[in-house]
């Protein structure tokens, strides 16, 4: 393996695409790469509570398994397996997935049968999934399981096929495209005057609800991510961590645990390497699809196009059902080359580029204008691909579909300004500003001005609209609330051992950085950088000469709230 440096980069190119078996060349990837969470390619994890607790009560051992990057929680069965059904499916139907546990043998078939109703299958694949439903009578209880060969069979879920589940809202899709920032949102095309940015979304959300002047949680995928998930700041939900074991917080339920736990099917794609079931996204999600650009570490490549007829689907499969589905988009993070390099999108540049390399966009002959065509064309393109979606909820669903568009973070393109301070604060508006847009039954138009914060937001707000119990200790609230108000929106950066928080007002933007016990997650005597800004702004050259009044005060005020400035003991 070792030669492959010593390799003609085509030669390697044909080596890895037809030579190598998949899992030897992931095993090399592995090998070589060092043991952290960012690189997880598809290694077992731990199966979530609920599905390790419904297993054990059926004699299995459990685990969350990945085939072509499709991961499941699932119990192994044997030979024979007698497991509970959901109480919900008696008198409709239940569904649940099976897989091989090795190469299925030719003569080998796996029988299930609900209420004295057998099937039977052969040809079972050790590679993926097969996905079956099964009706199951009125009064029915169990479900048996007979094979020939050990097998892995993936958590029941209840499914409605002869009613109709209550609720105006039963269709809950969250689409997070990661990097996209209001400050580099442009009404039109970059390179086509006359073409809309992104006409699609105007169109779709037109007549929905828009806030505009979001700040996020933090920079960046892993805390940010986990704010959405959890409903916490960064300093109470700690997943903030990039190279020690960070694992979303297992004494509260996450979003997707409290809509499966209410009947909900759940899904969630993600490229992102800091949001995997590696972290414990997966919990609450009965499939978790995760893909990530380089070879070697999953199977399949992302392609925006799949997942959106995948998304269509899980919402077709479940149309008299109640569905909830977070899709975390990378079309819009750089150096934009995780998305295929289509045909219109080449054909959408104009200028000195970095050709298709765009991993080196930033040794381009125009790196920073490149940088602005390059996102404002996968804008763009993903907005095309979304219309699919749209498309079908407005056919098909539109008066049971909440859907809300929404951004992780900022951009952390480095190029949008000449010149940087040394000590420039990390979370500047280019890195933290998002909107939100929001469409669905109860939701009026309106267009919020004032600060919002989306990252925290979005779980109280999507949980009050289908009617599940909100927790009263979110640092989120309803944005549909009739007294939603933030005078103040705060955001936070844990990296590199420094602490850094910035308050924003409407009018000015606050920050300071502390040294950090990461360890003990506690800053470290006083502040190493204070300064004061005008909101939006783009030079981080030379601060406001007034003192910051109260925005001090809110910074000390949040860290005795959540604990960073305590006293060890």
């Amino acid at each position: 393996m070792t030669l492959f440096r010593f390799i003609p980069p085509r030669a390697k190119r044909f080596v890895i695409d037809w030579v190598l078996p998949p899992a030897l060349f992931a095993a090399y990837r592995r090998w070589r790469t060092p043991d952290i969470q960012k690189f997880w390619s598809g290694a077992p994890v731990t199966a979530p509570p609920a599905e390790a607790r419904y297993f054990a009560s059926g004699g299995l051992a459990s685990a969350t398994l990945t085939h072509r990057d499709d991961s499941r929680a699932c119990g192994r069965v044997e030979r024979a397996a007698r497991l509970p059904l959901p109480s919900a499916s008696a008198g409709e139907a239940v569904q649940f997935a099976v897989v091989a546990d090795s190469e299925w043998p030719r003569t080998a078939k796996i029988s299930v049968t609900v209420g004295g109703r057998t099937m039977t299958h052969v040809g079972l694949s050790d590679d993926r999934w097969l996905d079956l439903r099964l009706d199951v009578p009125a009064g029915t209880t169990h479900l048996d399981i007979t094979t020939d060969a050990p097998v892995h069979v993936s958590f029941p879920r209840a499914v409605r096929v002869a009613s109709v589940a209550p609720g105006s809202v039963r269709h809950i899709i969250v689409l997070v495209l990661d990097g996209w920032t209001t400050r580099l949102s442009t009404e039109r095309h970059p390179t086509e005057p006359n073409t809309p940015l992104t006409p699609n979304f105007d169109r779709f959300f037109a007549d929905g609800f828009e806030a505009s002047h979001g700040y996020a949680s933090g920079e960046w995928t892993l805390p940010a991510a986990a704010s959405f998930f959890t409903g916490l700041c960064t300093a109470r939900h700690r997943a903030f961590h990039p190279y020690d074991r960070t694992y979303l917080p297992t004494d509260r339920a996450l979003l997707a645990e409290r809509f499966q736990a209410a009947g909900y099917h759940t899904l969630c794609m993600s490229t992102g390497n800091r949001l995997t079931p590696a972290y414990g996204h997966h919990r609450g999600f009965d499939r978790f699809i995760y893909h990530w650009p380089y070879p070697g570490f999953t199977r399949l490549d992302y392609d925006p196009a799949v997942w959106l007829a995948d998304l269509i689907g899980q919402l077709a499969a479940h149309r008299r059902d109640c569905t909830f589905s977070y899709v975390h988009l990378p079309d819009t993070h750089p150096p934009w080359n995780v998305p295929p390099l289509t045909r219109s999108f080449n054909l959408g540049r104009r200028g000195s580029s970095a050709g298709l390399d765009l991993v080196r966009v930033a040794d381009g002959p125009a790196a920073a204008e490149d940088g602005r065509q390059l996102y404002c064309l996968r804008l763009h393109e993903i907005d095309r691909m979304l219309g699919s979606v749209f498309d079908y909820i407005e056919r098909n669903i539109a008066d049971e579909t909440l859907v809300i568009l929404t951004a992780d973070h900022g951009t952390p393109w480095q190029y949008l300004r000449e010149r940087r301070p040394a000590d420039e604060p990390y979370l500047v508006d280019d890195r933290v500003a998002v909107s939100l847009r929001m469409r669905g039954p109860g939701v009026a138009k309106a267009h919020m001005t004032g600060l919002t914060a989306p990252n925290l937001d979005l779980m109280p707000t999507v949980l009050a609209r289908v009617g599940l119990e909100v927790p009263g200790d979110l640092d989120g609230r309803d944005l549909l609330d009739p007294g939603y108000r933030r005078d103040v929106v705060i955001s936070e950066s844990f990296y590199g051992g420094v602490y850094e928080i910035a308050v924003r007002d409407g009018r000015r933007a606050y920050f300071e950085k502390y040294g950090l016990d990461e360890r003990a997650v506690r800053v470290a005597g006083l502040p190493i950088y204070r300064a004061l800004f005008t909101a939006g702004a783009s030079d981080y050259s030379h601060p406001l000469a007034e003192p910051p009044g109260c925005l001090a005060g809110v910074v000390q005020a949040h860290l005795t709230r959540v604990g960073l400035n305590r006293v060890a003991a």
